[in-house]
């Protein structure tokens, strides 16, 4: 598998800039710096280097800014292809490989968190916010919202929940 993308493109004039990517683990959500390329140990660091049982991805800072975060990566075909410990403690055991609208919903419409969703997994670097709700469960006094962004190398959306007041 070939190392993570460091370099986000902007449309801006046809010239691209460099931004400082946030580096996160889809199981313990830990956020780790770069890892350091010498001769005799070649850059990898795609294994979580905090837990050991996650995959290191990247996304913009706005999307990502915290460890910790219950985050689902998602895939185009809105599969949930990773969950942190964290949104398995909100939301349910066992949400790797299932459809995301078995595990949210959203109140603004499931065709609208759909197509967030979809187009972050596409590539689109714009980060987006919708209200979200579990599918499954009750979470009786307690009112989500997600960011929706893209991530990784092959690209993905991350799905990152947050509790709001």
């Amino acid at each position: 598998m070939r190392d993570l993308a460091r370099v986000a493109h902007s449309g801006a004039h046809g010239r691209a800039h460099e931004v400082e990517l946030t580096r996160f683990c889809t199981h313990c959500g830990a956020l780790s710096e770069a890892p350091v390329s010498t001769p005799e140990r070649p850059l990898r660091g795609r294994v979580c280097a905090s837990c050991a049982l996650g995959v290191v991805l990247t996304c913009t800072p706005d999307l990502l800014d915290r460890g910790g975060a219950a985050l689902l990566v998602v895939t185009a075909d809105l599969r949930v292809s990773a969950a942190s410990q964290a949104a398995e403690d909100l939301l349910g055991d066992e949400l790797y490989g299932r459809p995301l609208l078995s595990v949210v919903t959203s109140p603004d419409g499931v065709a609208e968190l759909a197509r967030r969703v979809v187009r972050a997994a596409t590539g689109d670097r714009a980060v987006t916010t919708l209200r979200v709700e579990p599918s499954a469960i009750s979470l009786p006094g307690v009112s989500l919202e997600a960011r929706i962004g893209a991530c990784g190398n092959p690209p993905a959306a991350l799905v990152v929940i947050e509790t709001t007041t």
